[in-house]
């Protein structure tokens, strides 16, 4: 496979230049794009069971949702299991020493998300379950992959229980603010589910991801597992009702709402006669059985088609940009996550009178509440511009930016000083001796 060296600082075996894989870093790309898209586009629900959701673009743009954040997960373990592989080798001291990197790294990535948590609209950050990942991936670095495939399962399955009784449990239960359901077993990234996509990625890189061989059979297993996962989706959402969130529609009417989270998200307590869809659904960010197969499955075989692709010169030439983008995936997010609360303040925020305008007209049928209609369609058209507006212009502008910092930098800028954190904290630090 064709690669690019990047440059690091010398003076530990976990820190030695390590040869950049294309495809990798073209998978780190569609994966940021794929979260953006999630983000930005506003979008109708992609409804399996409805023929007419293929020929909806808005619907389409629903594809993404989940599926993108998957592969980020995946490719978390697939970059633990590349920096491992010299210490490994190495052992001794090597080892511990690769744990506590890894720890420390984990510990400031979820730093970074908890700030970003702070400064984000409407986003659910996924650094701050990402940093937990390594955290736990930093545990099981001497594993083999079947023994990594065999707790990738059973954290999967520990996933989904957790989101199942999070689901029909109300949050006041657990505790008084929902903090460590939403973060931890609820919410949109569970972090169970999310430690087991990283362990697959550790997995399926000590296969020998090099190999083309081993390339194409994670490519058919994944497109294959998604294929099955929807096609059984299909037939669960049609034999079980579940809950849906309301919509514009039911907060015109004035109907009473739920409350909305800081997420933006509305919580609803699922009655328990919905078990059987939240255990199977094939919906994104679920965390149902199906979801996770369907998600793990697109992941998988993006990853290997990415791979596959890069082996060819030209594709290689087309995509330089992307993959200078997706090498340094941490700056990109964080931009994202930054820009995108931009746009929000500017055209979110100062419309909150069109709602309040609403909602004290609905009880009358007469020019106010039409007038109040029409400026909230208004707002969202206006919005809805502004987000497809700034998604294009990142997709355009990001991969732009990383080739012309690339070109005198081996690390986006995020990249380097969390590297230099995590040098800082490891650099002559012996290695502490619960870590062996």
């Amino acid at each position: 496979m064709t690669t690019t060296e990047e440059v690091a600082r010398p003076g530990r075996a976990t820190d030695r230049p390590r040869p950049r894989i294309d495809g990798i870093d073209l998978a780190r790309f569609l994966a940021i794009v794929g979260m953006m898209t999630a983000h930005l586009w506003v979008s109708d629900a992609f409804e399996i069971t409805e023929p007419s959701s293929l020929l909806n673009p808005g619907a389409w743009a629903a594809v993404f949702d989940g599926r993108s954040a998957a592969l980020f997960g995946l490719l978390a373990g697939v970059s633990v299991a590349i920096v491992s592989r010299r210490p490994l080798t190495l052992g001794g001291a090597e080892v511990p020493r690769l744990r506590l990197n890894l720890m420390t790294r984990g510990v400031v990535i979820a730093g970074i998300g908890v700030v970003l948590e702070e400064l984000q609209y409407a986003i659910a950050v996924v650094l701050t379950v990402y940093g937990f990942v390594f955290i736990a991936l930093a545990l099981v670095v001497r594993q083999g992959p079947r023994r990594l495939f065999a707790l990738a399962a059973g954290s999967m399955v520990l996933g989904t229980l957790s989101v199942l009784v999070a689901e029909l449990v109300p949050t006041s239960v657990w505790e008084p603010n929902g903090v460590i359901v939403r973060v931890f077993v609820g919410g949109m990234y569970p972090v169970f589910i999310w430690i087991g996509y990283g362990l697959v990625g550790m997995a399926v890189m000590r296969l020998g991801l090099h190999d083309p061989v081993v390339q194409r059979r994670v490519t058919a297993t994944g497109a294959s597992m998604a294929l099955v996962a929807y096609s059984l989706g299909a037939v669960v959402s049609r034999t079980w009702t579940h809950v849906s969130l309301p919509g514009i529609e039911e907060f015109a009417s004035g109907e009473p709402q739920p409350a909305v989270t800081d997420l933006g998200m509305v919580e609803l307590a699922a009655p328990v006669s919905d078990w059987q869809f939240i255990l199977l659904s094939p919906d994104a960010h679920s965390g149902g059985v199906l979801d996770l197969m369907g998600s793990l499955g697109v992941a998988l075989a993006v990853l290997g088609m990415c791979l596959l692709a890069c082996r060819n010169e030209r594709v290689l030439r087309l995509t330089a940009p992307m993959r200078a983008a997706g090498a340094m995936p941490l700056t990109i997010y964080i931009l994202h996550v930054l820009t995108a609360a931009v746009v929000a303040k500017l055209f979110f925020w100062q419309k909150t009178e069109f709602m309040e305008m609403l909602m004290t007209s609905v009880t009358t049928a007469g020019p106010e509440h039409e007038q109040a209609m029409e400026l909230l369609m208004a707002w969202m058209v206006e919005t809805t511009l502004a987000k497809w507006a700034l998604l294009a212009a990142s997709i355009i502008a990001f991969p732009v930016l990383a080739s012309l910092w690339r070109r005198r930098h081996a690390k986006g800028p995020a990249e380097e000083l969390l590297s230099r954190a995590v040098a800082k904290v490891t650099a002559d630090s012996p290695p502490p001796s619960w870590q062996r």
